[in-house]
């Protein structure tokens, strides 16, 4: 009855039809194996039927989740578990049920796997550059507009967010070395991303194609504008690059069709041989466990490096 209460009240809250019925298998999965921990017999009104908020404590539920996750259920599945369980325990305390703290607390932590990042081949990689830099589907076709975002998604790492945050002003020259993109990302944080010459000349080819189009833009002004004069937003940038893959025939990646320029991006510099830890500013990573996940994707680069050791040498 109370798992009902607290599954109505997250109805009310708005929540999707599909999350409560997950919650729901939740309960019912984690409290068969938790009747099963207390030795309670259940029949058709299923194993809540038999227990009490106060069954809930740290050591029961250590058992119950300890039976569920030996079942060979996938890492995020149990996350979801825990977490279904962690809001029910929180409801019951706010509603002066279950008394103390919450014992979910006390389960061990479940870690999400990491995924590793899909990068694109060099084929691939070349046809998609190609189609890029010519593209003309659209109602509105801006080829130099496209080439310049292909430039800074893979010659600078981009995430979309900053790419549509980028102002005129953000491309900086200098007398003694490469141009760079001033970038602000996640948090906030700043970083000064150097962009090779052929990159800097595919943006400066439209800045000028732009200024023909629109008008000379000011430093404050989006950096990339459609021919409406609208800021590029996240979703029309999607479209160009979903747009760039079709046309070059590449498949996309499933879920990272902007990022998967990014993940390009770093792989091939380290497969080129650039420090993780340089890498790793380039992206404006802040932790670098985060960049060393494209360190799994070069394997032939590490098992090249391998065969480099002196000590084969007899």
């Amino acid at each position: 009855a109370l798992a009902r209460q607290w599954l109505r009240s997250l109805d009310a809250a708005a929540r999707s039809e599909k999350t409560i019925r997950a919650y729901r298998a939740d309960l019912a999965a984690v409290g068969e194996a938790l009747a099963d921990a207390l030795e309670r017999t259940f029949g058709e009104a299923g194993p809540l039927s038999v227990l009490e908020a106060q069954d809930l404590d740290r050591r029961s539920l250590e058992l119950a989740f300890g039976s569920y996750r030996s079942a060979g259920r996938a890492a995020t599945t149990l996350i979801r578990a825990r977490s279904t369980w962690s809001g029910f325990c929180n409801w019951l305390i706010d509603e002066e049920l279950l008394a103390g703290t919450t014992p979910v607390k006390h389960l061990a932590a479940v870690r999400r796997p990491q995924r590793v990042p899909k990068s694109l081949d060099r084929d691939a990689l070349v046809s998609l550059a190609g189609a890029a830099r010519h593209y003309t589907a659209g109602r509105n076709p801006w080829p130099e507009l496209d080439a310049a975002l292909f430039a800074v998604l893979i010659g600078g790492g981009l995430r979309s967010a900053e790419v549509v945050g980028l102002s005129v002003g953000s491309l900086r020259h200098s007398p003694t070395s490469i141009a760079r993109l001033i970038v602000r990302g996640k948090r906030g944080n700043e970083r000064a991303v150097p962009l090779p010459p052929e990159h800097t000349a595919d943006i400066e080819r439209y800045l000028r194609a732009r200024a023909v189009e629109l008008g000379e833009p000011v430093p404050g002004d989006p950096l990339f504008v459609t021919k409406d004069e609208r800021a590029l937003t996240v979703d029309r940038l999607r479209q160009r690059v979903l747009g760039w893959y079709r046309a070059a025939g590449v498949e996309p990646p499933a879920e990272a069709l902007i990022h998967g320029l990014r993940h390009t991006y770093a792989t091939l510099l380290l497969e080129e041989g650039a420090r993780i830890e340089v890498v790793q500013d380039l992206l404006g990573h802040a932790d670098i466990s985060t960049t060393r996940i494209y360190g799994r994707v070069t394997d032939a680069a590490m098992a090249e490096a391998a065969m480099l050791n002196p000590t084969r040498k007899r």
